[in-house]
């Protein structure tokens, strides 16, 4: 069973509000896929369970540095802190179990095209919609939303 993470006082109302909601049962933030010699961004699989591994190890640096510019603006106008701040609650949650859920997950691409693509995370806790941006060459997560 998931250890429950505590959600910050403060969250943003698209996206970040997601991952603040998603992480606190951590296992909709769903991932999974091989580790194949790509690197993290050249697929928006890699790149977004690249993201959710950060966040449910507390690598809050990781987390930020994997979003677009325009949600990490959004959490940090709706926050009032900066987005690595925005998401230390995860640091105090961090476990190995949570970590393993997310890696045994799975992604799947269910619409892409040259510039955005939504990949669909799925664990044994529950299922993600994360839509993805291409910027400068690299997939960056630009929202969340729990699938239906």
């Amino acid at each position: 069973m998931l250890a429950e993470l505590p959600r910050p006082r403060s969250v943003p109302r698209r996206g970040a509000l997601a991952f603040a909601t998603l992480s606190s049962s951590l296992a909709l933030a769903a991932c999974g896929g091989d580790d194949s010699s790509e690197s993290e961004a050249d697929t928006p699989d890699a790149a977004a369970k690249s993201v959710m591994v950060a966040m449910v190890n507390g690598d809050t640096t990781a987390v930020c540095d994997g979003m677009t510019d325009e949600l990490v603006e959004t959490t940090e106008s709706e926050t009032g802190q900066d987005c690595v701040d925005s998401f230390s609650f995860t640091q105090e949650n961090a476990t190995q179990e949570n970590v393993e859920i997310v890696e045994n997950g799975t992604f799947t691409t269910k619409g892409q095209d040259d510039t955005t693509a939504t990949v669909e995370g799925t664990t044994s806790e529950g299922t993600v919609n994360i839509d993805m941006e291409l910027v400068d060459g690299q997939w960056k997560v630009n929202e969340l939303t729990q699938a239906p």
